[in-house]
């Protein structure tokens, strides 16, 4: 398992325990057969960026394709964007 992984998986632990008081010390693919169940929009993120590890793309900015920092990544592992391009979004949507 790779290092994005454990941290996505994590929080998705984390979320379990602390949103639906479910408590998962299993491995990954007993937490995602919990988390299965539920269908809320930060399940739905942590796996799409487990899907997104399997796939070989964690990390990369589904814009611009370019690497994702790694401090964004920890604080956030559900980031799609660069700073670039988040910046760039924020641009556009505000009034």
């Amino acid at each position: 398992m790779s290092k994005y992984d454990e941290l996505v998986v994590a929080k998705m632990r984390e979320l379990l325990k602390s949103k639906f008081d479910q408590e998962v010390d299993g491995n990954r693919g007993e937490i995602l057969a919990a988390a299965s169940k539920l269908d809320t929009s930060e399940i739905n993120e942590l796996v799409f960026a487990l899907r997104r590890i399997e796939k070989g793309v964690y990390g990369q900015c589904v814009i611009c394709r370019h690497d994702i920092q790694p401090d964004i990544l920890k604080l956030n592992p559900t980031a799609r964007l660069c700073l670039s391009c988040e910046s760039a979004m924020n641009d556009k949507t505000l009034p």
